[in-house]
């Protein structure tokens, strides 16, 4: 599974992978709805698995860091 997806195209940094009994369970952030059914897709076309938890998150966590970072950089720029 994790070299399928490590030749995807797409940034799976953030993508937890387990497996048990045949069931694949999907867990993490990306940044596009596409990603998180392609990955569902991907590990759902494997021999063996009989079932995916696509538990995969769209968005909210890189909107979160962009404003933390954000905030950070407003903070370094107002230092005399």
């Amino acid at each position: 599974m994790c070299e399928r997806l490590a030749h995807s195209h797409f940034d799976v940094h953030d993508i937890e992978v387990s497996v048990a009994d045949g069931i694949v369970t999907l867990s993490g952030q990306v940044r596009e709805r596409g990603q998180k059914y392609r990955l569902e897709e991907i590990a759902d076309g494997l021999f063996g698995v009989r079932d995916v938890d696509n538990q995969v998150r769209v968005g909210r966590r890189q909107a979160q860091h962009q404003s933390t970072q954000e905030q950070t950089e407003k903070g370094t720029n107002d230092s005399p």
